[in-house]
C-alpha cells in the first residue's frame, strides 16, 4: 500500500538522501528560459503556470507591452521562486573586472545570478 505512493519514495530510507535530482534537461531548459531574449505570450505563461500549486491566478505585468503582451523566463521563474530567498552567485568564468565600474550589477558576459527576495532579477548564467 506504500510502496505505489510518490511522496515516500522521494527520500531513500537507506540515507535519508533524496532519490530525485535536476538533470541535464532540467538545468538546459532552466539556462534556455531565462535567457535575455526569451519571451513567452500569454497562452504559453497560462500553460506554464497552471502547474504551479502556489499560483494565485494572476500574472505579472508583462515586460513588453505593444505589439502583444509578451513574458520573460525570468517573470516565470520569480513566480516559482519563494518569497524570501536572496542570492547572488557568479560563474567560474566571472571576470574580476565586471565586479567594478559600471558592471557591477549587470554582466555583459552572462556570468551573474541575482536573486532578491524571491525575484529573478539577473540570470546571466
Amino acid at each position: 500500500m506504500n510502496i505505489h505512493l510518490t511522496p515516500r519514495q522521494i527520500i531513500t530510507p537507506q540515507s535519508n538522501k533524496p532519490v530525485m535530482g535536476i538533470v541535464q534537461d532540467t538545468l538546459t531548459a532552466v539556462r534556455k528560459m531565462t535567457k535575455r531574449d526569451v519571451f513567452l505570450t500569454k497562452e504559453d505563461m497560462m500553460t506554464l503556470v497552471m502547474f504551479l500549486p502556489t499560483w494565485d491566478g494572476k500574472l505579472p505585468i508583462p515586460a513588453i507591452l505593444k505589439p502583444k503582451p509578451l513574458w520573460t523566463g525570468k517573470q516565470l521563474f520569480t513566480l516559482i521562486i519563494p518569497g524570501g530567498v536572496n542570492c547572488m552567485r557568479l560563474h567560474a568564468t566571472h571576470p574580476d573586472e565586471e565586479n567594478n565600474g559600471p558592471y557591477h550589477w549587470i554582466s555583459p558576459g552572462d556570468t551573474r545570478v541575482l536573486i532578491e527576495n524571491g525575484e529573478l532579477l539577473v540570470r546571466t548564467l
